[in-house]
């Protein structure tokens, strides 16, 4: 148990002098979003399957977007976590995981002294009904 909580340890604090600048520009995989940008994905027709007449978009849906550029209304999804971030936080909620199920079973093991096998594991304490189990 020492040795895996030493590796663990070590693994961290590698992780941690990695990262330790704070900067997370290095994994900024995108460009700014830029009316260019979203101008590509804009068509005045509307989206019909194949074999279908095309069909202009309403003229509602013009003016809308009109209205948007005259506003400055950002168009297209805008991250607000980077992409190091989310890692980290995804390290750290499984770390964080990892914990509390290694406490949960340091305690069936040393305070309820339960037999370390997978029968006890997987029986709930022997109250369980068949029926439940099937």
């Amino acid at each position: 148990m020492g040795k895996l909580l030493t590796f663990c340890l070590v693994v961290f604090l590698s992780l941690g002098n990695v990262f330790s600048s704070g900067d997370f520009a290095d994994f900024t995989t995108h460009d700014p979003v830029t009316e260019a940008t979203t101008s590509r994905f804009y068509s005045d027709y509307i989206i019909k399957p194949a074999g279908e007449e095309p069909e202009q978009c309403r003229e509602r849906v013009r003016l809308s977007r009109e209205a948007a550029k005259i506003r400055g209304t950002i168009q297209g999804v805008q991250p607000t976590v980077g992409l190091g971030a989310a890692l980290l936080i995804f390290l750290f909620v499984g770390v964080f995981a990892a914990g509390i199920a290694q406490t949960f079973q340091m305690v069936r093991k040393y305070i309820y002294h339960d037999a370390d096998n997978l029968d006890t594991a997987f029986d709930a304490g022997g109250k369980v009904s068949i029926g439940l189990t099937a």
